[in-house]
């Protein structure tokens, strides 16, 4: 029987809250974009309340639920805001929330628990660090070590804790001393556009040319360099000279990428693009042969999930969350940092061969099953707090 909003027994009020802007690109904005969606076509009212870096209006409704954004001066500041406190005093009655959902391992979620821990003690918390584990420069280094003592005190006072993959929830367990009967693990979820692609024929992959894809941020965690060496390689050593990548994406890397690409003489086999809306995206998913994404660390790795769903083969950095997709038929891990010349012979290989992408474990599936996942922890927390 398909289940409709009038199906269900008791709906909630739900506030969500984010660190950054939630209409950006970014697994973790997607992430709350697609519970806020999803919750309230199940009848649930969703308010997400965030800061406001981009100056955007103060609040919108966006497909079917609201955002709140609250101004601050501070946000310049590793995304401490400073004013959520006050509006939370101000307006926590009125929102009626009956859970509370910190999204992002930012001053912000501190900020927002302190609040409601204050102002309404019984109301339970459900935390998602989205945290991948990558230290980075000397000073982030510093940050994350005085950042662990506060996420651990977060821990401690809320209600229930949800990690995106195998990896982040064995690293939240370990790092900020949690309990396994207070943590869930729920994979991220497909757009149901990519699901409605079909898989490309394995006898047209790479007949006339090498079609490379890269979609994310272009931050030095996501390692992008390493894909235009694995570029340079099939070019130069394997003479492919119909090797062509795509890069969609934006970020502070892009200046040195172009260098890069320069130096190295590929540049005219490099399509750069901004981010693409989600049927755009399917289709650049779709036409590509091989799908890359070599990062030193992610939390869940959702461009690979979307990727496979539509039958793209993939190759991973076999590290952190990104490991467990290795265990999906369709996609290669590699070594890291990768070797440039082993990842291009790889290409090569799936190229040549016959690849069959799928079928899925419970990893890969729609965000409307992931939300049937997330409304059982709401439900499970309410329970918990009235006994």
């Amino acid at each position: 029987m398909t289940t409709n909003v009038q199906t269900h027994a008791k709906t909630m009020n739900i506030l969500l809250t984010n660190c950054m802007e939630t209409l950006s690109p970014g697994g973790a904005n997607k992430v709350v974009v697609e519970l806020g969606k999803n919750l309230s076509k199940r009848g649930h009212a969703v308010t997400v309340l965030q800061g406001n870096p981009l100056r955007l209006q103060s609040e919108e409704f966006h497909q079917g639920f609201r955002i709140i954004r609250v101004n601050a001066p501070l946000e310049r500041y590793h995304a401490l805001n400073g004013k959520l406190f006050f509006y939370l005093r101000k307006h926590l009655q009125e929102l009626r929330a009956q859970v509370v959902h910190l999204h992002g391992h930012t001053l912000v979620s501190p900020e927002v628990l302190y609040a409601v821990k204050r102002l309404e003690p019984s109301l339970p918390i459900v935390i998602n660090y989205h945290v991948d584990a990558y230290s980075g420069t000397a000073s982030r280094q510093f940050f994350w070590h005085v950042y662990t003592r506060i996420c651990t005190k977060m821990a401690e006072r809320a209600t229930h804790i949800v990690a995106d993959s195998g990896f982040e929830a064995s690293y939240v367990c370990r790092t900020f001393n949690v309990r396994n009967d207070k943590l869930s693990t729920i994979p991220l979820g497909v757009d149901p556009v990519f699901q409605k692609k079909s898989s490309k024929s394995d006898k047209s992959r790479c007949e006339n040319s090498v079609k490379l894809l890269f979609v994310g941020y272009l931050i030095k965690r996501k390692n992008v360099e390493s894909v235009l060496y694995a570029l340079h390689e099939l070019v130069h050593r394997f003479a492919i000279n119909e090797a062509h990548l795509t890069v969609v994406g934006s970020g502070p890397e892009k200046r040195n990428l172009l260098r890069l690409a320069d130096n190295l003489k590929i540049e005219r086999h490099i399509t750069w693009k901004e981010f693409l809306s989600a049927e755009s995206l399917a289709n650049e998913f779709s036409e590509a042969d091989v799908f890359l994404l070599l990062s030193k660390s992610e939390a869940y790795g959702i461009a690979v999930a979307e990727a496979l769903s539509v039958g793209t083969p993939c190759i991973v950095a076999n590290t952190t969350a990104l490991r467990e997709f290795s265990r999906e038929p369709g996609c290669f891990g590699v070594e890291s940092p990768p070797d440039p010349q082993k990842v291009a012979q790889l290409i090569l290989h799936i190229c040549e061969n016959e690849v069959i992408v799928g079928p899925f474990s419970n990893k890969i599936r729609t965000w409307s099953r992931v939300t049937e996942d997330y409304q059982a922890v709401y439900e499970k927390v309410l329970r918990d707090v009235t006994l």
